[in-house]
């Protein structure tokens, strides 16, 4: 392999780079959440559109599995189980403690949760199930967690890369053609039927598709520094199913470019609330909507902060130790 080329394994590291997209991610979910109505028009115009905040997150999620997979794959082969025990313990134990503060809230009287809410949650099912607004962003790791279910088990079963990379192509091609037969071409759907699995296939699509080129040398370092760049200029002015590509693109740029993003997401702020975005997007919705979010500010601030926080140390830490030894 060239100098020039790009790296064919994912360590065990975390990528900085990653972590500020994933800063960036929870900023504009935080944004669209908290600050619509500002009074502000260019504030209130980046609020509106905030919601393409998760659409990151997935895109992100698709290139991260599809590389750890192809990792496995290069060390001798893909080990299911302990891959589903790996994604289980990552995203569980916070959505459970989520649910047990929500559930002694409930019987607090402060707020009022349908059974729903937590079978539906517990089941990753949320996504087609109706339920309260304290637990309504629970439908991205829905759609998560059923792409974890599916994409290794078919992953495992193409041989070969290209036929790999022409799944994900066709998959994101078909994804974006329903969509937008139903919805139009630059619409995210409504909130009602939108959060389906159906309509958020094509961003875990690109990232994956991203996460094939990039391992498989279809690009080089050189390239894909002058493309995230290119990815960047272009995003605020495509229609969504471009907007895929370009997140695609950068998420590339930054995990293994040198250049200008990658130094731009290793601000060390932006890092942090990467290593946190996790439990910052499940604890933030309880007061951004409900009866919680006409609370003073500074206690919702610091119910946020607070309980994202001990969820990070208590939990998500943890976890990832406990999942080390199935690595």
């Amino acid at each position: 392999m060239t100098s020039n080329a790009l790296p064919i394994k994912l360590t065990s590291r975390r990528l900085p780079g990653l972590d500020g997209i994933r800063g960036v991610a929870v900023c504009w979910v935080i944004l669209y959440h908290f600050a619509a109505d500002t009074g502000y028009r260019w504030l209130d115009a980046l609020a509106i559109r905030g919601g393409f905040g998760v659409q990151i997150f997935l895109v992100l999620s698709g290139f991260i599995i599809t590389t750890l997979l192809l990792a496995e794959e290069s060390r001798g082969g893909v080990l299911l189980g302990k891959f589903y025990v790996r994604r289980a313990v990552r995203i569980i134990p916070v959505v459970t403690g989520l649910l047990a503060v929500l559930a002694i809230f409930q019987s607090l009287g402060l707020i009022a949760l349908q059974s729903a809410d937590y079978w539906a949650s517990l089941a990753f099912v949320r996504n087609y199930v109706e339920g309260s607004g304290e637990t309504a962003h629970l439908w991205s790791l829905s759609v998560e967690e059923q792409f974890y279910l599916v994409w290794p088990a078919l992953f495992v079963s193409l041989p070969g890369r290209i036929p790999k990379a022409i799944a994900c192509a066709a998959v994101f091609v078909i994804a974006e053609g329903y969509r937008s037969t139903i919805y139009g071409f630059s619409a995210l759907p409504p909130a009602s039927v939108g959060n389906q699995t159906q309509f958020h296939v094509a961003p875990l699509a690109a990232g994956a598709l991203g996460a094939i080129a990039t391992q498989g040398r279809a690009l080089s370092a050189s390239a894909i520094n002058p493309a995230g760049l290119i990815a960047v200029a272009l995003f605020p002015f495509v229609p969504n199913v471009f907007r895929f590509g370009c997140v695609a693109v950068i998420i590339c740029a930054a995990a293994y470019g040198q250049g200008a993003i990658t130094r731009t997401l290793e601000f060390t702020p932006l890092k942090a609330l990467g290593k946190v975005s996790y439990s910052l997007y499940i604890w933030q919705q309880p007061w951004s909507i409900g009866p919680l979010s006409a609370w003073p500010a500074w206690a919702k601030a610091a119910c946020v902060v607070g309980f994202t926080l001990a969820s990070y140390f208590w939990i998500e830490r943890p976890a990832h130790r406990f999942n080390s030894r199935f690595r």
